[in-house]
C-alpha cells in the first residue's frame, strides 16, 4: 500500500485481520497439542484457570472497544443522508465532496429506495473518465456532451498538452447559464481540475432544466466560484440565477419541523467520533442561519420556537445559545436573553476541556452579561458560584457573586464572602474595594458620633 495514505483507512485491513485470526487459531491448536500430555497431569481446575486466563485478552479488548463498535440506536449517518436527500428538489443534481458524504446516500437510494430521482455526483470521482461516462449514460442521466474519445484522450488524459488546456494562471470571469462569476485555479497550482471543468460545463449544459445542489460538506474551494449564486435550504446550497439569493426560510422551516429525522443526536449512549461530531456542526449552521433570519425580521416568536426545537433535538453548543441570547437582546427581550445566556453558561461548564473557548474567563463574562446587561442577578449568582467552584482563588467570580448578592439585598452575605476571600488569599485590590463598597452599603464605615 502506498505510504503515506491521504487518511486512515483501517477498513483496508479488515480481511487481513480475519485471515490473521485463522492463523492465531491454528497456533493455539498447535500449542494445546504440544502440551496436551502435560495438561492431562494437571488438576482440572488449573486447566480451567489457564483457559480463563487465555480469555482475558479478547475480553479486555471487548470491554475497551465495545462502546465504540456498538451501533445500537446509532441512526446518525442514516438520518444525515436522509436529510441531505430530502433537502434536494425533485429530479435534481447533488454534488457531494467525497466518499464519507456519498456512500450513505447511495445506500438510501439503492437499498432503501429513497429519492432515486436525485443524481448524486461525487466530486472526487468526477475527475475520472469512467465516472463521467456513468453520469452521462445511466439514469437519472446528466446532460454531458463530451463523447468517449474526448473524455478518455483529452479531458482526463495526463499528457502535457491536455493538461495545458486547463491552464488557469489567474482568476478569470466566466459566464455560465446567464451567471457571471470569478473562477480561481485549484489551490495555487495554476490549473483547473477535471472536476472544476465538469461542474462548470454541467451547469452550462443543464441550463436550469434540473436544480443543482451542493451538499454543505462541499468546501468553498470545490464550488468553482458560484457561491454568490447559492441559497441555503436545509443540508444543501442551491444554485440560483440571481446573485445573493434570499434565505428560503419557508423551505428550511418545512424541512426542520416536518421532514428531517434527527435521532440519536442527544443520546449519550451512542458513540460519536471526531468526524461525526464535526459533521453535526452542519445542523447548528442551519439553526444559526434561520435564527439570523428571524432576528432580521424582528420575529421573536419564531426565534423562540426554533430555539426550543433545537434545544430538544440538536447538539447545540454553548456559543450557539450565547449568540441566541444576544439575538433576543437585540429584539429587546431582556428576560429571554437572560434565560438563554444562563443556559449558555451552564453548557459552557460542561464543555470545559473539550472547547478552548469554554473557560473560566468566558464563564465570568457570561455571568456579567446576565447580571449587568440583562439585570438578572439571581441567575447570574448561580453562574458566579460555578466560576468560584472552578477556580476558588480567582477574584472575579467572588467579586461578581458579591455584586449580585448586593443587588438581591443580601449585602451581608456578600460581605462575608469578600472577607473570607481576603482572609484566605490576601489583600487583592479589587476585593478590598468591593469590601469597602459593601461596608458602606451596610453603614459599617460611618464615623462614630
Amino acid at each position: 500500500m502506498p505510504d503515506p495514505q491521504p487518511r486512515e483507512r483501517h477498513y483496508v485491513f479488515g480481511g487481513m485481520y480475519l485471515a490473521f485470526s485463522l492463523w492465531i487459531g491454528l497456533g493455539w491448536v498447535a500449542i494445546i497439542e504440544a502440551i496436551r500430555e502435560k495438561l492431562a497431569q494437571l488438576s482440572s481446575w488449573l486447566v480451567v484457570g489457564l483457559a480463563l486466563f487465555g480469555l482475558l485478552l479478547p475480553a479486555g479488548t471487548f470491554a475497551k472497544l465495545y462502546h465504540i463498535e456498538d451501533r445500537t440506536g446509532n441512526y446518525i449517518a442514516y438520518d444525515y443522508a436522509y436529510n441531505l436527500l430530502q433537502s434536494c428538489e425533485e429530479n435534481s443534481i447533488l454534488y457531494t465532496n467525497g466518499d464519507n458524504d456519498t456512500f450513505p446516500l447511495w445506500f438510501l437510494q439503492e437499498v432503501e429506495d429513497i429519492r432515486k430521482d436525485v443524481r448524486v455526483v461525487n466530486l472526487s470521482l468526477l475527475n475520472t473518465n469512467w465516472y463521467i461516462k456513468q453520469l452521462r449514460d445511466r439514469e437519472p442521466k446528466i446532460d454531458i456532451r463530451y463523447d468517449d474519445t474526448f473524455i478518455d484522450s483529452v479531458l482526463t488524459d495526463s499528457e502535457d498538452t491536455d493538461i495545458y488546456r486547463r491552464y488557469w494562471p489567474e482568476p478569470k470571469m466566466v459566464s455560465v447559464a446567464g451567471m457571471e462569476f470569478e473562477v480561481h485555479d485549484y489551490s495555487g497550482h495554476n490549473v483547473l481540475r477535471v472536476q472544476d471543468e465538469m461542474v462548470l460545463k454541467i451547469a452550462e449544459w443543464n441550463n436550469w432544466e434540473k436544480p443543482i445542489h451542493f451538499a454543505l460538506t462541499v468546501p468553498v474551494s470545490n464550488r468553482t466560484g458560484v457561491d454568490a449564486h447559492l441559497a441555503t435550504a436545509g443540508m444543501v446550497v442551491t444554485l440560483r440565477r440571481e446573485k445573493n439569493p434570499p434565505v428560503e426560510e419557508q423551505r428550511i422551516e418545512d424541512l426542520l419541523y416536518n421532514t428531517f429525522q434527527v435521532r440519536a443526536l442527544l443520546d449519550s449512549t451512542v458513540y460519536k467520533d471526531e468526524n461525526t461530531t464535526r459533521l453535526l456542526g452542519n445542523y447548528r449552521a442551519i439553526f444559526a442561519q434561520l435564527a439570523g433570519y428571524y432576528e432580521g425580521k424582528k420575529n421573536g416568536v419564531d426565534l423562540l420556537r426554533l430555539t426550543e426545537w433545537g434545544e430538544d433535538r440538536l447538539p447545540l453548543r454553548w456559543h450557539t445559545i450565547y449568540l441566541t441570547a444576544q439575538r433576543f437582546e437585540r429584539l429587546e427581550q431582556p428576560k429571554l436573553a437572560a434565560i438563554h445566556m444562563e443556559k449558555a453558561g451552564r453548557m459552557l461548564i460542561k464543555e470545559i476541556g473539550n472547547d478552548p473557548g469554554a473557560n473560566y474567563e468566558n464563564l465570568v463574562t457570561v455571568a456579567d452579561l446576565v447580571h449587568e446587561r440583562y439585570r438578572d442577578p439571581e441567575r447570574a449568582s448561580g453562574l458566579y458560584r460555578e466560576a468560584i467552584r472552578l477556580d476558588p482563588q480567582h477574584p472575579d467570580g467572588h467579586y461578581g457573586l458579591a455584586a449580585s448578592l448586593q443587588a438581591l439585598n443580601q449585602s451581608e452575605e456578600g460581605l462575608r464572602l469578600i472577607e473570607a476571600y481576603l482572609s484566605r488569599y490576601g489583600e487583592e485590590e479589587k476585593m478590598v474595594i468591593a469590601r469597602e463598597i459593601l461596608r458602606n452599603a451596610l453603614g459599617l464605615n460611618e464615623a462614630a458620633p
